[in-house]
């Protein structure tokens, strides 16, 4: 044992303190024992004899007791994850030695005292540091950031923490890309110097003392992903340009002082999920621009001062859940749209405010999920759901308000007598306007209010308006000859146009089921936006009571789905035909590894609001005429989802077994760390020809089964077993093939590790690609092929 140098047994039950003759393993580099049972000290021997070791992984146990100071002569480490234990006391200072290291986890025990202590100076090496849901205290101001210049991810939230924020010190960390102060005793205001974090995408200051108002931001480089400063003491309106800062409020300014009106900016958050202003001093009328917000699902401007009527543009929100409003000055009659306009919205509350009139019972809508408690506190509000009875005088206004002029009940039934006449009157017109048009089956349809097609161009075609009609001609009637493929939500079919142009006709199933026609022009218009040489792009949408499509560039060359199950029958680098031309696995590999994760990082980071893609595997990824990869299917399923409940655009999604990142099972909401995941599971299947759900990995995940094939020696390689690769792989092997691999193998591993927080940003691994010199590499080994031919 004394020769043994990687000892990695996680998940394996194992009971017991950790053995001191572990000490005498004085080769050992990397110590992996998480997420099993064992209890007591952490030895002391640990650190006197193991000089050597790089890895220590003990977290997810039951560890007591204090870290040795002993750890201090361990000076090689490179990774330390002690998290989710019951270690207590302070951090011992002997571990300021530890100047190689690049990870620091410590969450989840109860350690106390100030962080100080480990004196930051000496970690330039440092790009992670989780020390979040301790007993720390003292104050930030004293820690060296100005030395730690590659710090990226830093959480110390849920500690005791005080005094004010040292947001100087911090701008200096110019990698900073995720930080999180949050729930500690912090004072002060929020600095200017935030402008300096250019890479920061999230940060969490909520649950602390910070008071004065949010610094404009707007014209500066910083884009926040996720911004939470809610339950501090913060006051004054809300910046004008906030909405060039962040593109996520979820519950990020709740709880504070803020007054003045809502700005009208919120409208411009059009990917948001969640808005939740609550537990101010807001004024004024809710902005009409909150219609525009298509994703969201949570709105709460609660416990505010606002007045007026409800604007009837809310009744657009199609995928909201919750509605809270109470306890404000609001007025007017409940809009109808909250029981017909809105098929998901499960919890309304407008309790304490003024308004008035009649409160139905449906069958259908909100209000037979609701109770009486929703309407307290509104005087003029009458119905059976409330138990009461709705007065003459009462009555008769509502009557005037709907611009309905009856005195008694012959006025009511001649004036449903009227209406009906007048509806049957309607009817037989349409019916014999559709009768005309179908006599007149050449005549140009156009639709003026874009109920039948919507705008889009192809190629040099100029902009033009596609009705049904001519979609239908293009694909033959839809004919099973033109079928491309199908899913459980749609149907795909080649089209071509009268100028001889290729699309693909995306038709959605179950029209006219709930769906709603203004959600999927609005979608369709934010994805025809997107505009990437690695996207394949919507080009525009027809709709009508029959057909609901969308219409793309068709890809002729097939999916790397199809690649990958043909190159396994044949076995061969360099034989492998697809469609057209030949398409090497090294080329396939390069190209999907490179252009799918810019084309990710397009929606994620470039697009301005973060889109998720939500099932990126081998079938959504198509090869273009030049056998570019492009990837497809982007946002569609928030489109066509139909299932109840607490949904959004980027929690509906329905990903693909194996490619389905572990949070879709139990969080409430999901980020773009799911496309990472799909991404990382794309890359191992294409590494080690194995797909997700292959029957050789025996249960395991593909990120499990390759971590077991992958041994690391003593000095942080891998050791490649020809048995993980994928055989085209082993054919061209070499020292440059061996080593780009190892850092292929690396990223895949990365992206699909199991918390969403563990994984890279896309944009992290595209640095990683350019930095090992990718496509030099890789340029070398197509050389060395062509020389072998």
């Amino acid at each position: 044992m004394t020769q043994l140098n990687y000892l990695n047994l996680p998940k394996n039950q194992l009971s017991g303190g950790i053995p001191r003759g572990l000490g005498n393993c004085t080769q050992l580099a990397v110590i992996g024992l998480a997420f099993n049972q064992l209890s007591g000290f952490i030895p002391e021997e640990l650190g006197n004899g193991l000089s050597k070791l790089q890895a220590l992984h003990i977290y997810g146990n039951n560890l007591t007791g204090m870290i040795p100071s002993s750890l201090g002569n361990s000076t090689k480490l490179l990774s330390v994850d002690l998290g989710f234990n019951q270690l207590s006391g302070t951090i011992p200072a002997e571990l300021k030695s530890w100047s190689l290291l690049e990870m620091l986890s410590l969450p989840w025990n109860y350690l106390s005292g100030p962080l100080e202590i480990l004196d930051f100076r000496n970690f330039t090496q440092l790009y992670s540091a989780e020390l979040q849901f301790n007993e720390m205290s003292g104050s930030l101001s004293k820690i060296a950031f100005t030395r730690l210049r590659q710090l990226q991810y830093l959480d110390v939230g849920s500690n005791r923490f005080t005094g004010e924020i040292p947001w100087d010190a911090i701008s200096l960390c110019k990698s900073l890309f995720n930080l999180s102060l949050a729930n500690n005793h912090l004072t002060g205001k929020i600095s200017m110097d935030l402008e300096k974090l250019e890479n920061l995408k999230y940060l969490y200051l909520q649950g602390n003392l910070l008071h004065g108002g949010i610094p404009d931001l707007g014209g500066t480089k910083l884009k926040l992903l996720e911004l939470d400063l809610s339950m501090n003491q913060l006051n004054g309106s809300l910046p004008l340009n906030l909405a060039s800062v962040v593109s996520e409020l979820a519950g990020a300014l709740s709880h504070n002082r803020f007054s003045g009106f809502l700005p009208l900016w919120l409208g411009q958050l059009v990917m948001a999920q969640s808005i939740d202003l609550s537990n101010n001093h807001f004024s004024g009328a809710i902005p009409e621009g909150l219609g525009e917000c298509i994703a969201l699902t949570v709105l709460d401007v609660s416990r505010n001062q606002l007045s007026g009527e409800l604007p009837l543009q809310l009744g657009n929100l199609d995928y909201l859940v919750t509605l809270n409003m109470a306890f404000n000055n609001l007025s007017g009659e409940l809009p109808s749209f909250l029981s017909t306009k809105l098929p998901r919205l499960r919890h309304l509350n407008v309790s304490f405010n003024n308004f008035t009139g009649f409160i139905p019972q449906h069958e259908k809508g909100v209000f037979r999920y609701l109770n009486a408690s929703s309407f307290l506190g509104n005087p003029g509000l009458c119905g059976p759901l409330l138990n009461k009875e709705c007065s003459t005088v009462s009555f008769t206004r509502d009557r005037h308000r709907s611009g309905i002029w009856l005195t008694n009940w012959r006025g009511i039934f001649l004036m449903t007598l009227a209406l009906s006449l007048a509806l049957v009157f309607v009817l037989i017109l349409l019916v014999v306007i559709c009768y005309r048009r179908s006599a007149h089956a050449e005549t140009q349809l156009v639709d003026q209010d874009t109920e039948m097609s919507y705008k889009f161009s192809v190629g040099s075609v100029a902009a033009k308006r596609f009705s049904a009609q001519e979609l239908f001609k293009a694909t033959q009637g839809y004919s099973e000859v033109n079928l491309l493929g199908q899913g459980g939500s749609s149907v795909v079919f080649k089209g071509v146009l009268e100028d001889g142009n290729s699309v693909a006709v995306k038709v959605l199933k179950d029209v006219g089921k709930g769906s709603s026609h203004e959600a999927f022009l609005r979608e369709t218009q934010i994805l025809s936006r997107l505009k990437h040489r690695s996207l394949v792009r919507i080009l525009g949408s027809v709709r009508n009571l029959d057909v609901q499509a969308l219409v793309l560039e068709y890809m002729g060359n097939g999916s790397l789905e199809t690649y990958l199950d043909m190159h396994r029958q044949h076995m061969s680098a360099d034989d492998y035909m697809i469609l057209r031309g030949p398409f090497t696995y090294w080329e396939a590999l390069s190209a999907v590894a490179m252009d799918i994760a810019e084309a990710l990082n397009y929606l994620h980071h470039d697009y301005g609001e973060p889109i998720i893609h939500g099932d990126v595997k081998p079938s959504n990824i198509l090869f273009d005429a030049d056998l570019k990869p492009r990837l497809a299917d982007f946002g569609l399923a928030k489109l066509v989802k139909r299932e109840e409940g607490a949904l959004t655009l980027s929690s509906s999604f329905k990903g693909s077994i194996g490619y389905m990142a572990p949070e879709y099972a139990y969080a409430a909401r999901i980020t773009t760390k799911v496309d990472v995941y799909g991404y990382g599971v794309v890359l191992l299947r294409m590494l080690t020809g194995l797909s997700p759900t292959h029957s050789s990995l025996d249960g395991q995940t593909l990120h499990e089964w390759v971590k077991m094939k992958l041994p690391v020696d003593q000095d942080g390689i891998a050791n490649i077993d020809a048995e993980l690769l994928d055989a085209a792989l082993v054919q061209v092997a070499s020292d440059t093939c061996t080593k780009l691999v190892d850092q292929l193998l690396k990223i895949g591993l990365a992206c699909t590790a199991d918390r969403p927080e563990d994984r890279p940003t896309i944009h992290q691994v595209l640095d990683l690609i350019t930095s090992y010199q990718y496509q030099k590499d890789l340029s070398h080994v197509r050389d060395q092929k062509r020389i072998k031919a």
